[in-house]
C-alpha cells in the first residue's frame, strides 16, 4: 500500500471514529444538564441601589442612613451600579456523584466556571475576571432546588445561572408556596410564589417563577419582587428584581432578538414558513401563466 492510500485510509477512519469520540464526550455529563463545557454565556445586567435604599427609608431609616444600608448591601453582594454585563466561562464538568443530604441522595454535578463583568459590553478588553475557576452544582432533584434557591426573605427567588434541565417550575413553586403557608403562623408578612407562563404553540408553558414579599408590621413599606425565567436547558434568560416597580438588579440572556425572540420564536417561524410557502405559490401561479 503506497503513502497516499495508507493516508486516504487514515482519514476514513479517524472520520469513522470521530462521531464515537463526540458521542463518548457528550456522555460525560448528564441528561439534567443543559449547558456546555467550552461554551460562553454572557447577560446584559442592570443595577440599582436607589431602589434599596427606598425600602430602608421606608422602614423607618433616615436618607443618609438608609443610603449607607443600600450601599452595605451591593457592596456584600459584590454588585456595582456601573456593571452593564456579566459573562460566565464554563471550564469543565466533573464526573456525575451522588450527595448526601441529610435524609436525601442527590445526584449532582459539579462544573467549574470563570466569570466575568464589564462596564462596556462592546469592548472586549474592559471584561474583568470577578474569580478565577470557581465551581457550582447542578442536581437533578427539584427537591434541592427548592430547598435553597427560592428566596422569600427579600422576594428575590431563583437567583441561579444555571438550574437542571427542564426542570418543574411548577413543582417548586407549589412546594415553596405551601411551605410559606404552613410555617408563617403569626402572618408577619405577605409572601407569594407561583409560576411564569408564555404562550407556548396550542397550549400556555411554564418558563419560571415569580416570588412577592412585604413585611405587613411596616405599612409604609412596599412589596420586593421577582421574576426568573429559564429556557429548556436550564439557563436563565431573563431575571428581575424589584422594589415598588423600581428595579434593584436585572439580568437579560445576551442573544440575537433577547427575551421576545426565545419567548416567540414558534409562531415567528411559523409566519416566516407560510411566508415562503405563499412566495412559492405566487411564483408557481406566475410561472403556469406565462406558459400559457
Amino acid at each position: 500500500m503506497n503513502v497516499k492510500k495508507a493516508i486516504f485510509f487514515g482519514i476514513i477512519l479517524i472520520s469513522f471514529l470521530l462521531p464515537f469520540v463526540a458521542l463518548a464526550h457528550a456522555q460525560k455529563v448528564p441528561n439534567y444538564v443543559g449547558i456546555k463545557e467550552g461554551t460562553t454565556y454572557t447577560w446584559k445586567t442592570e443595577y440599582d441601589d436607589d431602589p434599596l435604599a427606598t425600602y430602608y427609608e421606608d422602614s423607618g431609616y433616615t436618607e443618609d442612613a438608609a443610603k449607607l444600608e443600600a450601599e452595605g448591601d451591593f457592596k456584600i453582594w459584590e454588585w456595582s451600579t456601573k456593571t452593564v454585563g456579566r459573562k460566565v466561562y464554563i471550564v469543565d464538568f466533573y464526573e456525575e456523584s451522588e450527595e448526601d443530604m441529610g435524609s436525601h441522595k442527590y445526584e449532582r454535578v459539579k462544573y467549574v466556571y470563570n466569570e466575568y463583568k464589564t462596564k462596556d459590553l462592546a469592548d472586549n478588553d474592559a471584561w474583568k475576571k470577578v474569580e478565577k475557576y470557581d465551581t457550582d452544582k447542578i442536581y437533578e432533584s427539584s427537591e434541592h432546588l427548592y430547598e435553597g434557591a427560592v428566596s422569600l426573605v427579600w422576594g428575590d427567588g431563583l437567583q441561579l445561572y444555571f438550574i437542571p434541565k427542564n426542570l418543574h417550575l411548577d413543582d417548586i413553586a407549589d412546594m415553596r408556596q405551601d411551605d410559606i403557608d404552613a410555617n408563617n403562623w403569626d402572618r408577619e408578612y405577605d409572601a407569594d410564589c407561583s409560576t411564569i407562563k408564555t404562550q407556548y404553540f396550542l397550549q400556555k408553558k411554564v418558563v419560571g417563577i415569580s416570588t412577592e414579599w412585604n413585611w405587613k408590621d411596616n405599612s409604609n413599606t412596599e412589596s420586593f419582587e421577582s421574576i426568573s425565567k429559564y429556557n429548556d436547558d436550564g439557563i436563565l434568560y431573563y431575571y428581575e428584581w424589584t422594589y415598588d416597580g423600581d428595579v434593584i438588579e436585572k439580568l437579560e440572556l445576551d442573544t440575537i432578538g433577547g427575551t421576545y425572540l426565545i419567548e416567540n420564536w414558534w409562531w415567528i417561524a411559523i409566519i416566516a414558513v407560510a411566508a415562503i410557502i405563499a412566495v412559492i405559490i405566487i411564483v408557481i401561479v406566475v410561472i403556469v401563466k406565462k406558459k400559457r
